[in-house]
C-alpha cells in the first residue's frame, strides 16, 4: 500500500530540505543545525539521492524503509509486553493500515525514523528492566 503513493508530488518541505540540506555536503548537513534538518534523515536521503535518483519516489525511500520496519517492529514490541501471537498480529495489522502512518512512510520526513527509534527505545527499556543483571547497560 505504501509504495502506491510514493509518486505523489512533492511536498513544499520535502522540496526545502533536498535544496537546502540533501543536496549539499555532508559536511554542510552535520553543522547545519537548522530546525528542518533531521541530520540522520537527510544523510539518508542523500545517500538514497545519489543511488535511485532525485524524483519524488526516490527521495522518499528512506521514509518508506522505515515505514516498513515498523511493521515487524511494532510485532516485536506487543511481543515483548504481552507476549501473545495475537496482539503482536493485530498490532501489525493496525500499523499498516494506519493512515498516517502509511502518509508519514511516503513523505520524505524523519516521522517514520523517529517511529523506529522510540520504538526500538521501549524494546530496549524493557528487556533492561526484566534482566537486573544487565542494569548496567542502562549507561549505554
Amino acid at each position: 500500500m505504501r509504495c502506491g503513493f510514493l509518486d505523489q508530488p512533492i511536498r513544499y518541505d520535502e522540496a526545502w530540505n533536498y535544496l537546502f540540506y540533501s543536496s549539499r555536503t555532508p559536511t554542510h548537513i552535520l553543522t547545519s543545525l537548522h530546525p528542518n534538518n533531521h541530520m540522520l534523515r537527510t544523510l539518508l536521503v542523500r545517500v538514497a539521492s545519489h543511488w535511485v535518483g532525485t524524483s519524488p519516489a526516490g527521495l522518499r525511500v528512506p521514509a518508506l524503509v522505515a515505514g516498513v520496519l515498523l511493521i515487524p517492529l511494532t510485532a516485536w514490541l506487543a511481543w515483548t509486553l504481552c507476549a501473545s501471537r495475537v496482539s503482536a498480529l493485530l498490532a501489525a495489522l493496525m500499523v499498516c493500515a494506519s493512515s498516517p502512518l502509511v502518509e508519514y512512510s511516503t513523505n520524505s520526513r524523519g516521522y517514520t525514523w523517529l517511529a523506529v527509534f522510540a520504538g526500538l527505545q521501549v524494546i530496549c527499556t524493557v528487556h533492561l528492566v526484566r534482566t537486573p543483571a544487565r542494569r548496567w547497560l542502562w549507561s549505554a
